[in-house]
C-alpha cells in the first residue's frame, strides 16, 4: 500500500470521510473537519480535485455518511457539534465538473453532539437514515415527510435511549454502521458494547419494500419495539462497527483496546450462545478508523498508520504510515503531536482507478489526518 495523492481539507484535523459514486462515473468524496466546512471532491485518476463546499453553520462536522440513489445522484448526511442532522441530495453539474447540492431536510431533535451516522438502503436504494447523540438513536426517512417545527425535521422514530443515571457517560454511542445484505443495524458505545437490532425483520413486520428514496424501511412503533442483541466486544471504548458484504451475518468491531474482532452474528440472534467470536488481531494501540474496501480488505486506522487485514483471519498484508504534518498547521496541541489518521473511507469498485503513472496501482480508500489532510491510498 502506497500514498497516490494528498489534499487538504483545511488547517484543523480532519473528522469524517465518506463517498459515493454519482452519474457519467464521477466518484464522490466529502470531508469534514473542526472548520465547520464540508467539502467535496472528485477522485479522478486516483487525484482529489475540488468540486463544492457546504457551510452548514453547525460547528464541527463530526459525522457524515453518503449513499448513491438510482437516478444518479447521492444522498448526504452530516451530523455537527450543534447537535443539528443535515440531508442533502447532491447531483452532478457543470459538465460533470461541478456537484450542485440540494437541502433535502435538517433537525435540531439530538441532545449531544452528533457522532455518528448511517444510511439504510433497500435494492440498492437509500431508504431510512440512523444518527446518534450521546446516548440516543433516531431513524429518518430520507424525504421531508414528516412535520417540522423551530427545531426543524421530526423524526420518524427513537430505536433506543440508554438513561445514564450516575451521569458518567458510560452509555453513550461513538459508532453506527448499517448491513444491507444481513439488514441489521450495530452502533458501538463507550462501555465496551455492541448491540444489533434486525431492521429487516421489522421491515417485513412492518409490510414496508417499497425500494425508492425515501420509502420506509419499517413502521417507527415497529422498528423501535425490536429488542437488540447486547454483547461486551471490547475491554474500552468501541470507536468502529462494519458489517461485512454478502450473505454470511459478520460484523467487525474496534477500539480503543487496539482489538479488531470479527462476529459471527446472526439477524436472528444467537440464543444463549452468546455472539461468535471468529477472528481477532491485536494491533497494539487505539483504532481510530476502520473501513473495507471492494476486495473486502479491511483497512485501520492505528496512530499515524493505515493497516490492511485480510477478513478471514485479520492477519495484516499491508501499512503504510502517513508523512508528519505541515509545520504551523493544527491548533497548538496538535502542531506538537504525531501525525494521526481520524478518518477513512473506502472508493466504491467502480471508483477505483489507476494512479495515472502507469505502474498498476489503483486506488482503494481515502484516509482524514490530524493535519487536516486528505490521502489517496492504492495497493501496489
Amino acid at each position: 500500500m502506497r500514498i497516490l495523492h494528498t489534499a487538504t481539507h483545511g488547517q484543523s484535523s480532519v473528522l469524517a470521510v465518506a463517498s459515493a459514486s454519482l452519474a457519467g462515473g464521477m466518484s464522490l468524496v466529502a470531508s469534514s473537519g473542526h472548520d465547520g466546512a464540508i467539502r467535496l471532491w472528485s477522485s479522478r485518476r486516483a487525484c482529489l480535485e475540488p468540486v463544492g463546499e457546504l457551510m452548514p453553520d453547525a460547528g464541527s462536522i463530526f459525522s457524515l455518511s453518503a449513499h448513491p440513489t438510482p437516478d444518479g445522484g447521492a444522498v448526504l448526511l452530516a451530523g455537527s457539534f450543534s447537535r443539528v442532522v443535515h440531508a442533502w441530495l447532491l447531483r452532478v453539474a457543470g459538465g460533470g465538473d461541478e456537484v450542485t447540492p440540494t437541502p433535502l431536510w435538517s433537525s435540531r431533535q439530538h441532545t449531544g453532539w452528533v457522532r455518528a451516522l448511517a444510511i439504510g438502503s433497500q435494492r440498492s436504494a437509500p431508504s431510512l437514515g440512523f444518527s446518534i447523540g450521546c446516548n440516543r438513536i433516531l431513524s429518518w426517512s430520507l424525504l421531508p415527510e414528516g412535520e417540522a417545527d423551530e427545531t426543524g425535521r421530526q423524526p420518524d422514530s427513537e430505536i433506543a435511549l440508554f438513561e445514564d443515571a450516575a451521569q458518567v457517560r458510560s452509555h453513550d454511542i461513538l459508532c453506527l454502521a448499517y448491513g444491507a445484505s444481513q439488514e441489521m443495524l450495530a452502533a458501538g458505545s463507550v462501555d465496551g458494547a455492541v448491540r444489533c437490532w434486525p431492521i429487516g425483520e421489522a421491515s417485513r413486520a412492518s409490510g414496508n419494500d417499497s425500494g425508492g428514496l425515501g420509502a420506509a424501511v419499517a413502521e417507527p412503533d415497529e422498528l423501535s419495539a425490536v429488542a437488540p442483541t447486547r454483547w461486551l466486544a471490547h475491554s474500552d471504548r468501541v470507536t468502529n462497527v462494519h458489517f461485512t458484504a454478502g450473505h454470511e451475518p459478520r460484523l467487525v468491531s474496534a477500539g480503543y483496546d487496539g482489538a479488531v474482532r470479527c462476529w459471527a452474528h446472526s439477524p436472528r440472534g444467537n440464543g444463549e450462545e452468546g455472539v461468535p467470536l471468529i477472528a481477532e488481531a491485536d494491533l497494539g494501540a487505539r483504532v481510530h478508523a476502520l473501513a473495507a474496501s471492494a476486495d473486502g480488505q479491511l483497512h485501520c486506522g492505528v496512530g499515524g498508520e493505515v493497516l490492511s487485514l485480510e477478513p478471514e483471519e485479520l492477519r495484516t498484508t499491508a501499512r503504510v504510515a502517513l508523512p508528519p504534518g505541515p509545520a504551523g498547521v493544527g491548533t497548538r496541541a496538535a502542531q506538537g503531536a504525531p501525525v494521526r489518521v481520524t478518518a477513512l473511507a473506502a472508493l466504491p469498485p467502480e471508483l477505483a482507478g489507476g494512479d495515472g503513472d502507469g505502474d498498476g496501482g489503483s486506488a482503494t480508500l481515502v484516509a482524514g489526518d490530524s493535519a487536516g489532510r486528505l490521502h489517496v491510498l492504492g495497493m501496489n
